[in-house]
């Protein structure tokens, strides 16, 4: 395991027992030397209590899922999938809660892409997506999902 990849451990460990400075010192120390990791995002994004400041850094860690995507990253980090299934996922339902103009449409593009990536559905997005679907109206997208998943029980 690479260095930056225990030091993500620790700091999703830190949030989960509560010490957030700590966490934060972990994943801005990963992205002071690798910018590219995308969970170094996700964590400050959940290690913040304001919104927007977390929607921001979600934002940056999709935009650097992108350029891994496009092969414009180092080949010192290596592409994490369900990191970047979980900046779409969190970045959805944030702006989803914000409710302003523009933010709920967006929310849906992000979940999707979420789902697309991981058609598993490990994060659970597909129970959100299909009630964000019925609630703007798109029906068939939302018995699409429930169709697909019709056997999983959670």
């Amino acid at each position: 395991m690479t260095n930056y990849r225990r030091q993500i451990d620790d700091a999703w460990e830190c949030l989960g027992m509560g010490e957030t400075e700590h966490a934060v010192v972990l994943a801005r120390a990963i992205l002071n030397h690798r910018p590219e990791v995308i969970d170094a995002y996700v964590v400050l994004a959940a290690a913040t209590e304001v919104p927007a400041e977390a929607i921001a850094l979600l934002k940056e860690a999709v935009c650097v899922a992108a350029a891994f995507e496009k092969g414009e990253c180092s080949q010192a980090v290596a592409y994490d999938l369900h990191a970047h299934v979980r900046a779409l996922g969190n970045l959805a339902r944030l702006l989803w809660e914000a409710a302003r103009p523009g933010n709920r449409e967006e929310a849906l593009r992000h979940a999707r892409r979420a789902l697309r990536l991981d058609p598993n559905d490990r994060a659970g997005t597909r129970l959100l997506l299909m009630g964000w679907e019925a609630s703007a109206g798109n029906w068939p997208a939302a018995r699409r999902i429930a169709r697909r998943y019709r056997d999983e029980y959670r």
